[in-house]
């Protein structure tokens, strides 16, 4: 490996720079004579970036889908939330009423509602977070 790929090439890739006046087709040969029988192959520049170019376009297609299906996910996830929320509203309305009736105003309600959410939202996803932190590990 060159100082330059050094620490970006993948190890199982191996770059060869050819010295002046070395004969591209011997030091070919060599290397398809050195990587037979390793479960290795020596392909051209060429041939290599038009792989990576392949494997690209697979890799962002398929990266794609996954953000397609994640939005579908979270879409469905939204309408949970909001159809969980309209039901309860109307089962919560007699805390509501009680609040006002001793003497929090309207801001006051509204405020302790959003509050109330805050912490369930805080009770799912503190634990969530730390859940994904141990399961996946940091690159």
């Amino acid at each position: 490996m060159t100082p330059a790929h050094a620490r970006s090439a993948l190890p199982s890739a191996a770059y060869v720079k050819l010295r002046p006046g070395a004969a591209a087709t011997e030091v070919r040969q060599a290397l398809e004579r050195a990587t037979d029988g390793h479960n290795a192959r020596a392909v051209t520049k060429d041939a290599w970036a038009a792989t990576a170019t392949a494997t690209d376009r697979r890799a962002s297609a398929s990266r794609l889908g996954l953000l397609a299906v994640l939005g579908i996910m979270l879409g469905y996830t939204v309408i949970a939330l909001v159809n969980t929320l309209l039901m309860a509203a109307p089962d919560r309305a007699g805390e509501h009423g009680a609040l006002r009736l001793l003497g929090a105003t309207k801001a006051q309600v509204l405020r302790y509602v959003m509050a109330e959410a805050l912490l369930v939202t805080a009770v799912g996803v503190l634990p969530a977070s730390r859940i994904k932190g141990a399961v996946i590990p940091r690159a």
